[in-house]
């Protein structure tokens, strides 16, 4: 076991590194040294579906964003089993 549950990449940094030409590699070296620590890798900032389809080959664990708006907590049973 590593030494976190989860670890999230912020909202700003993703959609600052994004819009460069190195972010698929400086991700998959992130990716490549954070994986042993922890069980989960999160990506936050997911706000379009242009940012989506990028970040999209990088098979995070889980996504965060605009995209997915807020439920309230006696709904998320509901969300869950559509």
């Amino acid at each position: 076991d590593g030494l976190f549950t989860r670890v999230m990449l912020d909202k700003s940094f993703i959609q600052q590194q994004i819009t460069h030409r190195s972010f698929e590699p400086f991700i998959r070296a992130i990716q490549a040294q954070i994986s042993p620590c922890c069980n989960c890798i999160i990506a936050g900032g997911i706000d379009t579906a242009e940012i989506l389809a990028q970040i999209t080959p990088f098979d995070f664990h889980a996504l965060q964003g605009c995209l997915w708006p807020a439920v309230p907590v006696n709904q998320i049973t509901t969300l869950v089993q559509r």
